[in-house]
């Protein structure tokens, strides 16, 4: 097994420390670097898709998760994931690795130690049963994008090589001279995170360069919109082109800052050109309940009450029923907020409680 273990380190010390073995034969372009990420990006999120539509408890989605966790740095979230993974899957490659990282991002530099040495300790894999998972860890990982991938164990290895394609790709584009390309990946890296001021900043650059992309633009607003910078959101928003995402935009954005009138036509719009974008519904239904509207508002909240999953929208629409004088229509549905609200938070506890970070089992 060290063998192996050691030619995917090798590699990677190769791709950071010569990264003009990727250029032969490539354009060395931001353009070719970030297209090339977003490709394998997209080959690991389809093999992602196969395997959840497959089986969705599969401890193989479970690792990938938790990988996903780790790169939001969500990581109490990951580590639940990777131990529901590591009860199915004890003796795969990664896993104790994974939860090793979880581990040195929180402090836990002792059972980190721990977790690396049960890494260390794993046997090496029967390359002829586990064809994919040697091709990994010897660092192949375009033979195992470029492989069938029929079986769940094929295709998690096919969606971690893929995202390590995309690493690569997005590592040789960090390299290159600052460019709008660049400053796009780190604006979906901050947004990935939670990260919405930063990802503002990271267009901001971006424009700098290219002032007059609608994309660049619309990200922008997008970015402000998440970080509850409403004011800015739709300040960044004028002029756009109207689509679905930015009419709602603006109009959520108006009815946040408590202009409910003035958001109605933005939502109707969003709706006319999307009528399944439910949260158009639901802002629509608040924006005419707020203004007097009850039976209108009705309709567009019971429309989006599939959105609902702490009460919330059943809490408006009890109200906006009682509005309309509809008082046995606002009685079921305020119980129906309640029984909600209190799934939530159970919901809620038993997360919390399942994803504490302890020591190594």
């Amino acid at each position: 097994m060290v063998s192996l273990k050691k030619g995917r380190v090798a590699w990677r010390l190769a791709l950071f420390c010569f990264p003009a073995l990727l250029l032969a034969q490539t354009p060395d372009t931001p353009a070719y670097w970030y297209a090339e990420g977003l490709r394998n990006q997209q080959i690991a999120e389809q093999s992602f898709a196969r395997l959840q539509s497959a089986n969705p408890t599969s401890p193989y989605v479970a690792a990938l998760v938790a990988d996903t966790r780790v790169q939001r740095r969500q990581y109490r979230s990951a580590f639940f994931f990777y131990n529901e993974a590591l009860k199915q899957l004890p003796g795969m490659h990664g896993i104790h690795a994974g939860i090793a990282e979880v581990y040195r991002k929180t402090g836990h530099a002792d059972w980190a130690a721990q977790e690396d040495a049960r890494e260390a300790a794993l046997p090496q894999p029967d390359c002829k049963l586990h064809a994919a998972e040697c091709e990994f860890l010897a660092g192949h990982d375009a033979a195992v994008v470029k492989a069938a991938a029929t079986t769940p164990e094929a295709l998690y290895w096919r969606a971690k090589a893929a995202n390590e394609l995309a690493l690569q790709a997005f590592f040789r584009l960090g390299q290159l001279p600052e460019s709008v390309e660049l400053h796009k990946l780190r604006a979906e890296i901050a947004r990935g995170q939670g990260q919405y001021l930063e990802e503002a900043q990271e267009w901001r650059a971006a424009l700098a360069i290219r002032p007059a992309d609608s994309e660049l633009q619309r990200g922008l607003a997008v970015s402000l919109f998440l970080a509850a910078d409403y004011r800015a959101a739709l300040e960044a928003a004028r002029g756009l082109p109207h689509t679905p995402e930015t009419d709602f935009l603006m109009g959520d954005s108006l009815l946040r800052l408590e202009r409910p009138e003035e958001a109605i036509p933005h939502l109707k719009a969003a709706l006319a050109r999307d009528p399944k974008l439910l949260a158009a519904d639901a802002s629509l239904g608040l924006a005419l309940a707020r203004t007097g509207k009850a039976a209108e508002a009705i309709p567009h909240l019971v429309k989006a009450l599939a959105l609902d999953r702490d009460g919330s929208l059943h809490f408006q629409l009890a109200g906006a029923y009682r509005a309309a004088g509809q008082a046995e229509k606002a009685q079921a549905a305020m119980a129906k907020y309640q029984e909600l609200s209190k799934r939530d938070s159970e919901a809620k506890e038993e997360a919390a409680r399942e994803a504490q970070i302890g020591p190594p089992r």
